[in-house]
């Protein structure tokens, strides 16, 4: 299995709105490309937060990222 890992600094009026979607919507998206596994969001200090999941291995990943992870992206 391999990690893949986001950080990234969220704007401290928009931490609220951010947390919700992530873990309603977002992380259910991320599983549901079938390419994930494991999703899950943590804050890793103030206004820094961390969506970590596994894939099994690069190719799948490579797969992940030319068929899913733009259109995710999108989402936010």
């Amino acid at each position: 299995m391999t990690a893949c890992e986001i950080n990234g600094e969220v704007r401290i009026d928009l931490i609220e709105d951010f947390v919700h979607f992530t873990r309603e919507a977002h992380i259910s998206d991320l599983l549901e490309t079938r390419y994930l596994e494991n999703a899950k969001m943590a804050r890793a200090m103030d206004g820094i937060y961390r969506t970590q999941s596994y894939v099994k291995d690069s190719k799948t990943l490579d797969k992940y990222i030319g068929n899913n992870s733009g259109k995710l992206r999108e989402n936010f």
